[in-house]
């Protein structure tokens, strides 16, 4: 079910000659098998947004922030920490997910304000 569709503008032989325009279907394919990887992220604790960078593009509706831990080191245990309860994803398909953390002011929970009360967590 993968095809490849060329003009003749996609490249000449040594003579000048156009290529000659086809569909044609892949002969071998090799689906995606390989997981994301989060390379890289930031953490903004004045505006409570989360950017996350990825190995490779990721479907932004599958995100989910409750699988999300904030943690003072890579053991959670005994160190402060604090799972999300929600956030809104601010980007499409893409490598780069943003979000802000919950900060609903008048109602419970609140993750910004969580995360500021557990010191040291997110101060560095």
């Amino acid at each position: 079910n993968t095809y490849i569709s060329i003009t003749a503008h996609l490249v000449n032989d040594m003579n000048g000659n156009q290529v000659i325009p086809v569909v044609i279907q892949a002969s071998n394919f090799t689906g995606d098998v390989t997981p994301p990887w989060l390379v890289a992220w930031t953490l903004d604790m004045n505006t409570g947004y989360i950017t996350m960078i990825f190995s490779e593009t990721v479907n932004a509706y599958s995100f989910n922030p409750q699988a999300i831990t904030i943690q003072t080191s890579s053991s959670i245990l005994p160190t402060p920490y604090k799972v999300l309860t929600g956030g809104n994803a601010t980007a499409d398909n893409s490598t780069v997910i943003g979000m802000y953390i919950l900060m609903n002011y008048s109602a419970s929970p609140n993750d910004l304000n969580e995360i500021k009360r557990l010191y040291p967590l997110a101060t560095s």
